[in-house]
């Protein structure tokens, strides 16, 4: 049985428990259960989908403030190397890079607000669901640019978007983030 929440190594990035369920006509995954205990309180305000084929590369997204929120991600289908960048002033890891492969079967990844999120899709077609706090601004969104990551493969035979191509760089970033303990 998998922990329901397991700190990671950026404060407030967790991997969440995915209790998958199988008989003879298939499997049952319990997303998200918050207990009472539970250290991190969530409140869902939107939730979305992606369709990726195999090296579609998405991120690093976030929403500035004052739009800003928490957001859980998990694979219903397929295979992706995820990304979080931790982008808040005063984090012990500001500007480290968490990575870790995601599929159905593995933990999802709840990720702090002023964190950038991103993936890369690793084979076949995946499906990646964002729970997220708050409602999408297109005036707050924002990100930073992957191809100052190692992503394990050639940049060149990824496909980005002409959004995701255009965001800073890291060291271009001004973040207005502040680390809160």
């Amino acid at each position: 049985m998998l922990t329901p929440w397991t700190l990671q190594s950026i404060p407030g990035l967790y991997r969440v428990g995915n209790p998958q369920f199988s008989d003879s006509r298939g499997t049952f995954n319990k997303i998200l259960a918050m207990q009472p205990e539970d250290q991190v309180p969530f409140l869902c305000d939107q939730v979305y989908w992606s369709q990726s084929r195999q090296g579609v590369a998405r991120g690093m997204h976030l929403q500035l403030p004052p739009h800003d929120g928490r957001k859980l991600v998990f694979v219903t289908s397929g295979r992706i190397q995820d990304f979080v960048i931790d982008l808040r002033m005063g984090s012990p890891t500001f500007h480290n890079v968490w990575s870790d492969e995601l599929t159905p079967a593995s933990m999802g990844v709840f990720i702090p607000a002023g964190c950038a999120h991103g993936f890369v899709t690793l084979e076949g077609e995946a499906c990646v669901v964002y729970i997220q706090e708050g409602d999408h601004h297109v005036d707050t969104d924002a990100g930073v640019n992957m191809s100052e990551l190692d992503l394990g493969c050639d940049m060149n035979t990824l496909t980005f978007s002409e959004r995701d191509r255009a965001l800073p760089l890291l060291g271009e970033f001004t973040s207005p983030f502040i680390f809160d303990q």
